[in-house]
């Protein structure tokens, strides 16, 4: 993508707010240095976009068309979404409730779990 050259008066700005004030002709110097050296930009950028190779052609299929599910892990760090979204496929998600329950006790194997480990570690 191009980088379109700043013109006289956007270089006249630019000075005026460093209080440097440039007569037009040097505002016109100015302006050919800095294009100049934008056109290196698109130079590098197409020597870039050559070397670049061609993505593989690949159809897209939803994971789960093909037998692939989302996967949630499951902790003490767990929250309300992470076990609605676990629970989803069992219909219980309206049971806020149950949810709350399922996670306290979620959080609970976990914590159990890591004391032990701890404990046998020791």
């Amino acid at each position: 993508m191009a980088i379109p050259p700043p013109s006289s008066d956007d270089l006249a700005g630019i000075a005026g707010q460093y209080g440097i004030r440039l007569s037009p002709g040097d505002l016109e110097s100015f302006r050919g240095l800095v294009t100049g050296a934008l056109g290196s930009y698109d130079a590098v950028q197409r020597l870039y976009e050559a070397r670049l190779p061609e993505p593989p052609d690949r159809p897209y299929q939803w994971p789960a068309a093909v037998g692939n599910e989302r996967r949630i892990l499951l902790s003490e760090l767990s929250g309300q979404s992470s076990i609605l979204a676990k629970t989803t496929k069992y219909d219980i998600t309206h049971d806020k409730e149950l949810t709350v329950k399922i996670l306290n006790q979620v959080q609970d194997l976990d914590l159990s779990l890591a004391q032990a480990r701890r404990a046998g570690a020791a």
